[in-house]
This record gives C-alpha cells, sequence and structure tokens, in this order.
C-alpha cells in the first residue's frame, strides 16, 4: 500500500505521535503501564509506535512497531505486578505483513504503513545525525 498523503493518513500520522510521545512521557495510567511492561522487557519506549490497541477489562492489548522491522504484540495488565512479565510476541516486520497483511482491514493496514513511515523517517533523521 503506497502513501498518498490523505486527510486519513494525517490523521494516523498525528494519532500516532501523539501515542508515541504519551509513552514516553506516561502522561495517563495507561501510558504509564505500557512503558513499564516495555522498560521489564528491555525495550525503550522511544523505539516503539503503538498502531493497534484493543482495550480489555483485565489487560490491554498492543501491536507495536519497534524501529522499522519488528512487531511486537504485547499484553498489559491493568493490575501491575512486578513478579510477572507482560506477555510478548516478537514477530520480524516481513513476517508479520506475510501472515497477517492480507487479513488486516485497510485502515488497520493503513495505519500500520503509516507507523512504518513515521519510523523510517526517525531513522534517516537519527543516521544523518
Amino acid at each position: 500500500m503506497k502513501l498518498i498523503g490523505s486527510r486519513q493518513e494525517d490523521e494516523f500520522r498525528r494519532e500516532i505521535e501523539a501515542s508515541a510521545n504519551q509513552l514516553v512521557m506516561r502522561t495517563n495510567d495507561r501510558s504509564q503501564r505500557l512503558a513499564e511492561a516495555l522498560v521489564a522487557i528491555g525495550i525503550d519506549p522511544a523505539d516503539v509506535l503503538t498502531f493497534y490497541w484493543i482495550p480489555g477489562q483485565l489487560e490491554d492489548t498492543y501491536d507495536l512497531l519497534e524501529k522499522e522491522n519488528a512487531v511486537l504484540r504485547i499484553e498489559v495488565p491493568h493490575e501491575a505486578s512486578h513478579k510477572n512479565l507482560p506477555n510478548v510476541e516478537r514477530t520480524a516486520l516481513a513476517d508479520f505483513l506475510r501472515e497477517h497483511g492480507k487479513g488486516m482491514t485497510r485502515p488497520d493496514r493503513l495505519r500500520l504503513e503509516v507507523a512504518i513511515d513515521i519510523a523510517r523517517q526517525r531513522s534517516s533523521k537519527g543516521s544523518t545525525q
């Protein structure tokens, strides 16, 4: 799917970037729990972008793009327990797209493509500095 600069892409870009900022700044309970879960498994919250979130009664499930090469599916319990690490599934981006790409709705696929674009822009900015 090629990005064309549509209004929907711009909206997704704003949502993903705002979510990334909330995660790094830990501005609410949800971002605090997710950031703590990521740190507990050795991942810097600044290295991920949330492209899908399923709120649940006992836990929230997130699909995160890690840098631009992997997708993490992480389940974060609402009641944080320092004894248990969150359930995490890591998949290479290419494998994720092969396994799930055709089954994703158009908006979900577009959201992922926007996240990939943001990650690539971040990566190119980091390599030019």
